[in-house]
């Protein structure tokens, strides 16, 4: 049977595979005792009923005696299952039976047995004869040294054995190793169950140091799914496992940041410095959140409590069938989290540190002063005025003596680079009875601008493993995390006040000749106060505390073999408490349009989570059918409440930090007070059936039904299936070459749902305040809370898939090619609410129409070993998905709306511009063929609009897509190699067929007059790309400048070098107390490839802070 001997010892997880691996072999470590006539007197007698050789040599004979098995060939057939009943037979003869028409040879040592592949030099015993050259007798030499794995981490059990002779011996728990040799010239044999076999000439050496290399290839990968793993081998859904190694050292705080475009169909954008990322697994499906579920060691839980060094494996449920098993959670996909636990070895610690520095992929390049004030004496011109600055302006401006007329580089007066450090440390380690792994990671950020940005975390982990019982198993996972963090927060925060520093004048100084912050220019004759972003950093702070707390205990019993309850309970406690300070104009020296009325704000919120699961699962293998049984309840409980409140008008600012502080003692200074506790329960029964006969044809069908409080009684209940099938034709008896490794076909069509609906079926009184004038008067305000929804229910998403994986010349070229068909009905969409109702805000939610999500996906990857010692490895992968809403609701109909039949999610509608009017007789012949919607200011210079319907008119009826937010291609390349103690890894990432619309204005707010404007239309400039110079407001400045257009429409598709990391493993030999040290300099963002709007980062959204490009240097120390 092919692959038979591609079969984990105990069925867990790839990553737990030494930990096993190490329990199996540690027996023969610690229990080795001279037991000459052991074999002879043991008698076994057993009942095999279509059992595989490797589990009746793991699981029965080494449980129920003291034989120890080795491997000296790791393609042995131990996957091979037979039938034989003996009774007090030895254990050659046992052994002879069960080994009988397979490729198994072996030699009894004692307690020992190796396993060796039948035709090959038979182990021999050395015995002393008289033929036997008496030299050989005399020189005997003893061989020492350390069996480990890449990582430096010892292996203990180890079988290290003296090629063509029964001499042999097994590592320590430290993986040392004492040998006796029979020659200079011999050669060790070093296995490990899961590591390639290594062949090593003595060649007179005394000490010799074994590196084992893990190999994938002999064995089946075992990748996380819902509730459980599988073999991958045996998936038959769209599952992505993520390779945490190739990851390399996560800078970023959040591991979603470093999957981005690691797999296919997870879309992930870096909206900004100071926003969070977006996630996405094949498209959008709804409006609003369309975030997946992620799934932290069995439960729900927010990545960003999670510290990336903890984490040990990764999987990306992608269709129905992979994430149907989640139910009403999952339309958007499912992301799995492993964290590490304990491996069965003596205490190990791992030491990480860096510091990185970063800066933002990019700014808007602006005018300088004597730019501005040329441009500007232009737009004054045009919008009928005089010029602003005289040519006396300009000398000022050129000598630079004149502190009212300085030339300010306003982004290096507000920016800097931002300094980030690091730390973390692990201990991790255990026996065959108990593991432990404990962790602590600090960071530490001091922003992007020069003052008022503090960001720390903290990180605490505890995972701990342990038998209760031989068939009990207990873990307990606990951590605590804490984020605190501190940023400006006069303005609504730091967003705005970059769109003020990308929006202030260059010939605004920072300070007057008194030292004092300068608000308005006094430069030439353009009267005008600007924010001076300097004085924003320190007029106001926000601090926020959180704190989340996680308890995840799991209990596993198997009552019998194959038959296991599992229950798993947990709980996540989150507190946070913010508190918002804005000081007084007066001590702050702040504009004359600043309030000089101080004010505090705080607000607390508890969070708690309560996850109860109970589950059954039974595995029976009866001849070559294989089933697998799980069936379960899982039960969440969420309640979350907080109370915020304000007061203002304090008698000093030093005061703002409590309520309970001086200040008018006036009722009105008492600005907010409101508070919520809101509950919500989801209960569950969940099922899966697996078969899989004859490792060739395998079926999956899986079912939830989910009970949520979140909608009414009658609309609370769905059913959410799904089927898949897979065909191994790599394990047909017609596929007999042995260039193919594997190629499975899969099939699957599942159904999920979303439950995350903001608003209540019930109706509710919402108290708050409403503040009159300049905010002098305050009064308590009660109003309907929200609109309820009675009837409406869940959106439900069904996926079809169909997909092909394969692997060529032992995994030298392997990969994964999917299809998919994603449709969600009933999507949810804030009702259009007439103006004439007079609420001033949107209707509720309601299930107004479908959406549809199809495209390909493609996984590449190619690794090779060279004789030369180098090591590489290449991996592709793409996906193009197109996105398409399908259907509304008639009442979208009726009035201006952002969505349309037929364009997708994310679409941006506009006028399409038809380039700039350039002459009179093009201005004479647009005024007559549109005579409503235009100023009558138009004229050359302007932006054209396409009347799309042809009536004269421009008005929403000639609004069309002009931009889609979601790129339709999005694409990975890594490239990674290691040569010598050196290693490389490079990662690209990038997006195609994407187009979003930036706009900003000439003198506004958004912006001062950016670089595009030097090439403005003007009568000398016919052909100029920018629209026609204007001061802010004048005739048809808002028509070019304000109204959505094609004009604004850029290229986002770019290609960005996403990771660049360099490492050096330094030579440390025979260091006792240090086992690995690696060096290593890692560069994110650090170019980008694009035709988007310069000045703007085509992943950031609107006008927000750009995302961030860093250098960072760092060590990681095993000792």
């Amino acid at each position: 049977m092919k692959n038979a001997g591609k079969h984990y010892i105990f069925g867990v997880f790839k990553f737990d595979l030494k930990m096993k691996l190490t329990t199996l072999l540690l027996f023969a470590c610690l229990f080795q005792i001279n037991a000459s006539t052991y074999s002879q007197n043991t008698k076994l007698t057993l009942d095999i009923e279509n059992e595989s050789i490797e589990s009746i040599l793991f699981k029965k004979i080494e449980h129920e005696t003291d034989f120890k098995f080795f491997y000296e060939n790791s393609t042995l057939d131990l996957g091979k299952k037979v039938t034989f009943k003996i009774k007090k037979k030895r254990i050659d003869e046992v052994l002879k039976i069960m080994f009988e028409n397979t490729n198994i040879d072996f030699d009894i040592i004692d307690k020992q047995i190796v396993l060796t592949k039948k035709n090959t030099i038979p182990i021999k015993r050395l015995e002393p004869s008289s033929n036997l050259d008496p030299k050989l007798l005399k020189w005997q030499n003893t061989v020492k040294g350390t069996v480990k794995d890449q990582s430096g981490q010892p292996l203990a059990g180890a079988s290290i054995v003296e090629k063509g002779t029964s001499r042999g011996t097994q590592s320590d728990f430290d993986g040392n190793f004492s040998l006796e040799v029979s020659s200079e010239n011999a050669i060790l044999v070093a296995s490990y169950l899961g590591f390639a076999t290594k062949e090593i000439e003595v060649n007179d050496q005394s000490i010799i140091n074994i590196e084992l290399i893990e190999d994938i290839s002999s064995l089946d990968e075992v990748i996380l799914v819902g509730y459980g793993t599988q073999k991958i081998t045996s998936v038959t859904s769209a599952v992505s496992a993520v390779d945490v190694e190739e990851l390399g050292n996560v800078t970023n705080s959040n591991i979603a940041a470093a999957l981005q475009g690691r797999t296919p169909g997870l879309y992930i954008r870096d909206g900004g410095y100071n926003q969070e990322l977006s996630v996405q697994v094949r498209g959008a499906t709804t409006i609003g959140n369309n975030s997946p579920l992620y799934i932290v060691d069995g439960v729900p839980q927010d990545l960003l409590n999670i510290d990336p060094n903890d984490i040990e494996a990764i999987s990306v449920l992608k269709d129905g069938a992979a994430s149907a098993i989640y139910g009403s959670r999952a339309a958007a996909g499912v992301i799995i989290v492993k964290t590490k636990t304990g491996k069965i070895k003596k205490a190990s610690f791992n030491f990480e540190s860096f510091v990185s520095f970063s800066d933002l992929t990019t700014t808007q390049k602006s005018a300088n002063s004597i730019q501005s004030a040329t441009i500007m004496n232009e737009a004054s011109i045009n919008s009928g005025g005089q010029a602003l600055f005289s040519p006396e302006d300009f000398s000022k401006f050129e000598s630079g003596t004149d502190p009212a007329y300085p030339n300010t580089n306003w982004k290096d007066e507000f920016l800097k680079t931002e300094v980030t450090n690091r730390y973390f440390l692990s201990a991790s380690g255990g026996n065959e009875r108990s593991s432990y792994y404990f962790s602590l990671g600090y960071r530490h950020a001091d922003g992007i601008v020069k003052s008022g940005i503090d960001r720390k975390q903290y990180n605490l982990r505890s995972n701990l493993k342990t038998k209760l019982r031989d068939n009990i198993d207990l873990d307990v996972n606990l951590s605590y995390s804490i984020s605190n963090n501190t940023a400006p927060n006069v303005n609504a925060g730091i967003d705005n006040i970059y769109q003020h520093m990308n929006g202030t004048a260059p010939f605004l100084p920072v300070r007057n000749a008194d030292g004092d912050f300068q608000f308005f220019n006094e430069a030439g004759a353009y009267g005008r106060g600007f924010w001076n972003v300097l004085w924003e950093l320190e007029a106001g702070t926000a601090n926020t505390k959180n704190k989340t707390f996680t308890a995840n205990t799991n209990l596993t019993w198997e009552i019998i073999d194959g038959l296991k309850v599992i229950g798993r309970y947990s709980l996540i406690s989150g507190t946070s408490r913010g508190v918002s300070s804005i000081y007084k104009r007066s001590t702050t020296d702040g504009p004359t349009w600043f309030s000089d009325i101080n004010s505090l704000g705080q607000t607390w919120r508890d969070n708690n989570q309560y996850n109860a699961q109970t589950f059954i699962s039974y595995d029976k293998s009866i001849d070559k059918h294989n089933f697998g049984i799980l069936a379960g309840w899982d039960v969440q409980f969420n309640k979350d409440s907080f109370i915020s409140a304000g007061r203002r008008n304090f008698q000093f600012d030093n005061l703002l930090t409590e309520f309970s502080a001086p200040n008018s003692g006036d009722n009105d200074d008492i600005t907010e007070l409101n508070s919520n506790t809101g509950e919500n329960a989801l209960q569950s029964a969940v099922g899966r059936i697996n078969y899989n006969f004859n490792e060739k044809y395998i079926l999956e069908l899986t079912g939830r039904y989910d009970g949520s409080s979140i909608f009414a009684p009658e609309n609370r209940y769905g059913f959410f299936p799904s089927v898949s099938a897979g065909w191994l034709i790599s394990n047909e008896d017609f596929m007999n070459s042995n260039s193919i490794d594997q190629l499975k076909f899969r099939a699957s069509y599942g159904t999920t749902g979303n439950n995350r609906v903001s608003g209540s079926y019930f109706s509710n009184i919402s108290f708050g305040t409403y503040y009159f004038g300049m905010g002098d008067i305050v009064e308590s305000t009660a109003t309907e809370g929200g609109v309820p929804f009675r009837d409406l229910k869940w959106e439900t998403t069904s996926t079809i898939n169909f997909g092909l994986d394969f692997s060529l010349h032992k995994r030298l070229l392997s990969g994964s090619l999917d299809y998919y068909i994603k449709k969600t009905e009933d999507i949810l969409l804030p009702s259009p609410v007439p103006g004439t109702v007079g609420t001033g805000r949107t209707g509720p939610a309601i299930n107004a129409g479908n959406v549809q999500n199809k495209g390909f996906e493609l996984m590449l990857n190619h690794e090779n070993n060279l004789s030369n010692g180098l090591k590489y490895g290449i991996s592709i992968n793409g996906t193009y998905n197109t996105n398409e809403i399908t259907e509304l609701t008639e009442a979208f109909s009726e009035f201006d709306t952002s969505y349309r039949v037929g364009d997708a999610l994310g679409t941006v509608y506009g006028y399409v511009s038809d380039g700039i009017l350039s002459s009179q007789a093009e201005v004479d012949d647009y005024k007559a063929q549109i005579t409503s919607g235009i100023s009558p200011n138009t004229t050359m210079g302007d932006i054209r609009y396409v009347d799309q319907n042809g009536d004269g008119s421009l008005n929403f009826e000639d609004n069309v897509a002009i931009a889609e937010t979601l790129p339709k291609i999005t694409y990975g390349i890594n490239l990674n190699a290691e040569w010598k103690n050196f290693d490389i890894q490079m990662f690209f990432q990038g997006t195609g067929k994407a187009k979003d619309y930036r706009s900003n204005d000439l003198f506004g707010n958004s912006g001062w007059i950016p670089e595009e404007a030097n090439d403005a239309w003007s009568s000398a400039n016919t052909d100029g790309t920018y629209p026609r110079l204007l001061l802010f407001g004048q005739q048809t400045y808002n028509q070019n400048f304000y109204t959505n257009s094609s004009y604004w429409a850029f290229n986002s598709s770019y290609f960005r070098l996403k990771n660049l990391q360099l490492g050096y493993t330094l030579p440390i030999n025979e260091n006792k107390y240090i086992q690995r040290a690696r060096l290593y300099c890692t560069g994110t963002n650090l170019f980008t490839v694009s035709d988007f709007r310069p000045g703007f980062d085509p992943e950031s959204t609107g006008l927000s802070i750009p995302p961030l490009k860093s250098i960072a240097v760092g060590v990681n120390i095993n000792f």
